[in-house]
């Protein structure tokens, strides 16, 4: 597996060639690159299968280079100094980051992660990205990936998430481009429910350890039986520690 890495402080490339030689030898370094023309001409010269792109660039940025790549035929891994609303863009997007200082363990977790992503990054994950980044707009759509499946979904369109071991299957409403009539189709997501937790707006709720509502879809709460009737029919279960904060959330409207 061949790779690049585009960095603009010499000392951060040295460190992240060395660390990759120890944890990942298997890894063919091509090149080092500190900015945009030199990441486009690394990359030209040396077709990689993935690079570590730094998010700062000098006067430039990471994304300036991917605008020479709206269908890159690479995988990306970033490197970023913890901004919160860069990363947050990053999880939005399905997009593999890891955060400076790098470490052992976290660059082991990206190398895997990278590995495993078998579907190439889809234009429309690095164009919202980028609109994200740039403008910090607010969130309406979510990157689902799974393999080598990408799709964004817009966030009104889920009505709940359910948990399965390490997967989480998202239930979202489609229309049909015959009947135009709306189902509730499933998607898969190798990613544990607690993921999107932390990452949905608030007018979500984890009801139970397995179950995440849209608070939009809500029919009514049904105390005596403790499930969530949703609109489309759907019965979802409300635990003990979930109905604690349930009816202070279904108040908020």
């Amino acid at each position: 597996m061949k790779t690049c890495i585009i960095e603009d402080e010499l000392h951060a490339q040295q460190a992240l060639r060395l660390l990759i030689e120890e944890i990942a030898p298997e890894i063919q370094i091509m090149g080092m690159a500190q900015n945009v023309a030199e990441g486009k001409t690394l990359i030209a010269k040396h077709q990689p299968d993935f690079i570590f792109l730094d998010v700062k660039l000098g006067k430039q940025s990471g994304f300036d280079l991917l605008k020479y790549y709206p269908n890159p035929n690479f995988k990306i891994l970033f490197v970023t100094a913890y901004e919160e609303f860069a990363v947050e863009a990053f999880k939005w997007n399905a997009i593999h980051y890891i955060t400076k200082p790098i470490d052992s363990a976290s660059l082991r977790q990206g190398i895997a992660k990278v590995k495993a992503q078998q579907a190439l990054p889809a234009p429309s994950q690095l164009a919202s990205l980028l609109e994200q980044v740039q403008t910090q707009k607010e969130h309406d759509k979510i990157v689902l990936a799974y393999h080598n499946f990408v799709e964004q979904v817009l966030l009104d369109d889920i009505v709940y998430l359910q948990a399965d071991g390490w997967v989480t299957y998202f239930f979202c409403l489609e229309e049909d481009v015959l009947s135009r009539q709306r189902s509730l189709k499933r998607k898969v997501v190798s990613q544990n429910i607690g993921y999107y937790m932390d990452l949905l707006p608030d007018y979500f709720h984890r009801c139970h350890q397995s179950y995440i509502v849209n608070q939009g879809y809500v029919r009514l709460y049904n105390k005596s039986d403790q499930v969530l009737e949703l609109q489309t029919g759907h019965k979802i279960p409300v635990s003990r520690k979930g109905k604690e904060t349930l009816s202070l959330w279904l108040e908020r409207s």
